[in-house]
């Protein structure tokens, strides 16, 4: 119970204090996650099941429309059995916990926690979303008042903030966003808010074999360009993945140069933490100079190009700096990084933006209270 808590005891301020809304539909970044089937496609699934069932007859009462994909009912307290993983996904999101459990007389091998029903009001959940799959009814934030207690909410079912763990871990703003830390030890299996493999994942990330071994190629590219959808506390310097602004990378194909901006540097020297990514810099993410450290010591024209320090550096490509002749990068002549040198807001660049990082404006919210690991 510690364990399941432990990742909903976090502040999740941060991303509205940094001034973005909340995310909606993501793009694709390869390797590609998992998606829900379009609406189109899931309304012809239901019209097809309802037919079936209808046909069916006497088997109608052991199967049901839900979630836009036929589930058997099964036994009283059991998950509802799936053809197709995008099926299962859709009901978690709209239906997982929102109807009591059948079970009269629950056993003492009836865990709670596995099963796909409510049993008391601290284990209910209330339906996120509306019937058209986009409105959400509440927010993706711990309610003040209720929040895993036994109290009353003073708005009661119309409060917009979640009243328990389950209403919080699978909104459609937390769920399958991270991986699980207990991967194949975890007791509720495919009922887990959290994804238990890459392919499970709803938000853009990296291949294992990209995070194990990242190529210098990948480094000068795309390291640090998507957040971090790790489970538990891991080593931040050394994730090929953002978990903070001030840990994240803009693609630098849309063209900003390795200098550092002097807003950004002043900003974060003596400005308050909780200022917001555009209140830093006048020009925000349209800004035409490297933003943080990251971007400019990984930046393609100044990565790999100057000697390191230490004699005894061990960190590898993961190293901005060179460490040999052999270990040198041929400066780049790419015209889009001559961008940076106009000095003015670079062009495009949200949507380049919501092209290669849909997820720049929804950082984890898992991370904002946690501190930084040290190595």
């Amino acid at each position: 119970a510690c364990c399941w808590r432990v990742y909903t005891l976090f502040s999740l301020k941060i991303s509205r204090l940094l001034g973005f809304a909340p995310m909606t539909a993501m793009s694709v970044v390869p390797p590609p996650p998992a998606r829900v089937p379009d609406t189109a496609a899931l309304k012809s699934s239901r019209r097809h099941h309802r037919n079936k069932a209808s046909r069916a007859g006497a088997q109608q009462q052991g199967k049901m429309a839900l979630g836009g994909a036929a589930v058997s009912t099964g036994s009283p307290g059991k998950s509802p059995h799936f053809e197709h993983a995008a099926e299962h996904v859709e009901w978690m999101v709209h239906e997982f916990k929102t109807r009591p459990c059948s079970m009269t007389r629950p056993t003492s091998s009836h865990d709670h926690r596995c099963c796909p029903y409510f049993h008391n009001d601290r284990d209910r959940r209330r339906p996120a979303l509306a019937a058209d799959g986009m409105a959400l009814f509440y927010m993706g934030e711990p309610c003040p008042s209720k929040f895993d207690e036994d109290c009353l909410c003073p708005q009661a079912d119309s409060c917009q903030m979640c009243h328990c763990t389950a209403e919080l871990l699978y909104h459609p703003d937390f769920f399958r966003k991270r991986l699980c830390h207990q991967a194949r030890r975890c007791p509720r299996g495919g009922l887990c808010a959290f994804a238990h493999s890459r392919e499970e994942l709803l938000v853009p990330h990296f291949g294992e074999d990209t995070e194990a071994e990242p190529t210098e190629e990948f480094i000068a590219h795309r390291f640090k360009t998507q957040w971090c959808p790790v489970g538990g506390p891991h080593d931040w310097e050394n994730c090929v993945y953002a978990h903070t602004y001030r840990d994240w990378r803009r693609i630098p194909g849309l063209g900003y140069a390795s200098h550092p901006c002097p807003q950004w540097s002043i900003s974060i020297a003596n400005g308050a933490p909780e200022l917001g990514y555009g209140s830093r810099c006048p020009y925000g993410l349209a800004c035409p100079l490297a933003h943080g450290a990251k971007e400019q010591l990984y930046h393609p024209q100044f990565y790999k190009t100057n000697p390191c320090s230490d004699s005894n550096c061990r960190r590898g490509p993961l190293c901005a700096f060179t460490h040999g002749p052999h270990d040198r990068r041929q400066m780049p002549v790419e015209e889009h990084f001559a961008r940076g040198a106009a000095r003015g807001p670079l062009p495009d660049a949200e949507d380049l933006l919501k092209q290669y990082q849909p997820t720049y404006s929804t950082p984890p919210m898992y991370h904002a209270s946690e501190e930084v690991p040290r190595s």
